[in-house]
């Protein structure tokens, strides 16, 4: 049977509520089929600090993800009750989210869920959904294929499940190819598996993970780059007789002397380059991946494409670069990489990895200044990169020699 449901968050504003500090509870309102019921959820605050139109606090981010923690468990309560064709109404559901009754939970559903409200954050990329529902999808086929079940309760799993989902993605056929998933691939699908059963274990419904004991595998990241010799082929293609192969290119000499990843490159305005007193610019702009601000200098190679693609685009769009998309430029860098004669499979990201390396850290720039240029969180991130040219290491061992032989002079 259909049911009209409904929840909302509000402030009981009713005197005999009121604490002595004026604040006021929090509940929830449940509402199946015209039957209400209401949970005082224990939080508290004044008036003014209740914002009835979103139904969250104004500036109580504490509360505000609580309230979001109830909402998703209530949406896995009601998906799970009528999974199973329970009969229900607004008390079950309350008694439930109260602990008065008990329900089990199913792992696809309770993850499902997780990705229905996380759609509804404006603050997250599609890129991380569309990860998520990757992992969800390979979850289904692990059980449809070997556990021959389409879910499982949440209370069912264990160590051993988790061990047998990590060999099933490490053995995963990639479709269209012989390949199977990169085993730091396999580890992001198990991270994000583990955010969900730790999600599951602040609500209450699994006493620990089954990750509590699971230690991931890594292995070295290998961070491909251009040597300058590479490089300079690519600046000296002649690419005049196709205008986007040349966009593409000068987009990727961009990239390479900024070290801005694509997304941030494509959307790059005008209005955040800035010139000093000195004469020199700069670009100042907010990661798209990590939402970190950062300002770095702009080197002559990055000038002059600024200068080249000074045209009637840029009027209307105020952009940097001229449009083109990731999946165009990545497809269009392989025809190029033939072109130039480079065995290496060109993509947009290789661009970032070669200012890293060959830009910056052959050119002596400490391990501090690449982390900063870079925009790193991290410095164990930039340090991937430590592991670079012959040519550097050569460089750093002739200085120390060079060291070490005026100081055997001077004794």
């Amino acid at each position: 049977m259909t049911k009209n449901f409904s929840y909302s968050f509000f402030l009981n504003t009713n005197t005999s509520k009121k604490k002595s500090d004026g604040r006021f509870p929090i509940y929830c309102r449940i509402i199946i089929n015209r039957k209400k019921s209401e949970i005082a959820l224990d939080k508290f605050l004044l008036e003014k600090d209740w914002n009835p139109q979103k139904q969250r606090a104004k500036k109580d981010l504490i509360i505000n993800e609580e309230l979001d923690q109830l909402s998703e468990k209530i949406s896995v309560v009601k998906r799970t009750l009528d999974k199973d064709n329970i009969d229900y109404d607004s008390k079950t559901i309350k008694n439930i989210i109260s602990g008065k009754e008990k329900t089990e939970f199913y792992l696809v559903d309770f993850f499902q869920t997780h990705i229905d409200f996380k759609e509804q954050d404006p603050t997250l990329k599609a890129g991380t959904i569309s990860r998520y529902k990757d992992t969800l999808s390979h979850l289904k086929d692990f059980l449809k294929s070997k556990k021959g079940n389409p879910d499982i309760l949440i209370t069912k799993v264990g160590s051993s499940f988790i061990n047998e989902f990590e060999s099933y993605l490490l053995n995963y056929k990639i479709p269209s190819s012989t390949k199977t998933l990169e085993r730091n691939t396999v580890n992001k699908h198990l991270v994000r598996l583990k955010t969900i059963f730790i999600k599951a274990h602040q609500e209450g419904i699994i006493l620990k993970s089954p990750f509590e004991h699971t230690k991931l595998k890594y292995t070295p990241s290998k961070r491909e780059f251009l040597t300058q010799e590479e490089l300079d082929k690519i600046i000296k293609l002649d690419l005049s007789d196709d205008l986007t192969a040349e966009k593409i290119r000068d987009t990727f000499i961009w990239q390479v002397y900024t070290g801005m990843r694509y997304e941030d490159a494509i959307n790059v305005s005008m209005n955040q380059i800035k010139k000093a007193k000195d004469g020199k610019f700069t670009i100042a702009f907010k990661q798209s991946k990590t939402g970190e601000s950062i300002n770095i200098p702009l080197l002559p190679p990055a000038l002059a494409i600024i200068k080249k693609y000074d045209s009637a685009e840029r009027e209307i769009t105020n952009k940097v670069l001229p449009k083109t998309t990731n999946q165009q430029a990545n497809r269009i860098l392989k025809f190029i990489g033939r072109l130039a004669e480079i065995k290496k499979p060109l993509t947009t990201h290789i661009a970032r990895h070669t200012c890293a390396t060959t830009i910056l850290l052959s050119n002596n720039a400490s391990i501090e200044a690449v982390s900063q240029w870079l925009g790193h969180t991290n410095i164990k991130t930039t340090q991937i990169y430590a592991k670079i040219t012959n040519q550097y290491l050569q460089e750093t061992a002739n200085k120390i020699e060079s060291k070490i032989f005026k100081n055997e002079k001077r004794k």
